[in-house]
């Protein structure tokens, strides 16, 4: 699945050691990424940023300690009563769900986010990314109604709070939808919307080139559609 990863920005919530890592884990960590804990112990905290931080080929590589280590962010789930560490632990539960491509898990955990994310009662880019992987998996379904009012919550939120991939991400997956239904004025739109939302991300990065490509595809869309119409008018 093409899923959003997201980069925590850890909150000062209290986090227990919950268990450890191997030394050949522990090794290949990038020392931003290894537990400070004594004998390499681990808490749940550490363990969404491992993580949220790390590459699928590294979840791959290392799968049977990946595994473990999310059978931990489960259990601190089920124990821990706060919904910010709840909302934290199934951010990443599902951001390991979607690495090995377990679609149906990925999305029950997704919705855990967004049902605790919500109680916490402030925004949160964590919270706005379950909203837009909700609208992906909702697109899935057929359900483009859905996907479309969590993709605007997702925009809202990011607007405000300036989280700029965010923005981005959601004008990029509105074209997407609009455009995969024909909506093709629609769509010219939410182009329009992604190159504005863009900022200051560089001008070669990948990202400003598929917002270029999206808007010239929905030109070519339209000049196409119009020159269809209005050529027997023309004659």
């Amino acid at each position: 699945m093409n899923r959003i990863f997201i980069l925590l920005f850890f909150m000062f919530i209290p986090a227990i050691v919950t268990g450890q890592i191997s030394d050949s884990l522990f090794k290949a960590l990038p020392d931003s990424l290894k537990p400070k804990g004594k004998g390499k112990n681990i808490n749940y905290l550490e363990i969404c940023k491992i993580i949220e931080n790390t590459p699928r080929e590294f979840t791959n590589q290392y799968y049977d300690e990946f595994n473990s280590l999310n059978k931990e962010l489960e259990a601190e789930f089920k124990t821990n009563n706060s919904p910010e560490a709840k909302m934290i632990c199934a951010a990443s539960i599902c951001t390991f769900y979607g690495r090995i491509q377990t679609n149906k898990v990925e999305e029950k955990w997704n919705d855990q986010v967004i049902a605790n994310g919500e109680l916490v009662k402030r925004n949160s880019k964590i919270l706005a990314v379950a909203y837009l992987n909700k609208a992906v998996f909702q697109s899935r379904h057929d359900r483009f109604t859905s996907a479309i009012e969590f993709l605007h919550k997702a925009t809202e939120m990011a607007k405000m709070e300036g989280y700029k991939d965010v923005t981005a991400d959601g004008y990029g997956i509105l074209w997407r939808i609009h455009n995969d239904l024909q909506l093709n004025h629609e769509a010219l739109n939410y182009a329009n919307k992604l190159v504005g939302s863009l900022g200051d991300i560089p001008q070669n990065s990948i990202t400003r080139y598929h917002a270029y490509i999206a808007k010239s595809f929905s030109y070519s869309k339209l000049y196409k559609t119009e020159k269809k119409r209005l050529t027997p008018i023309l004659q």
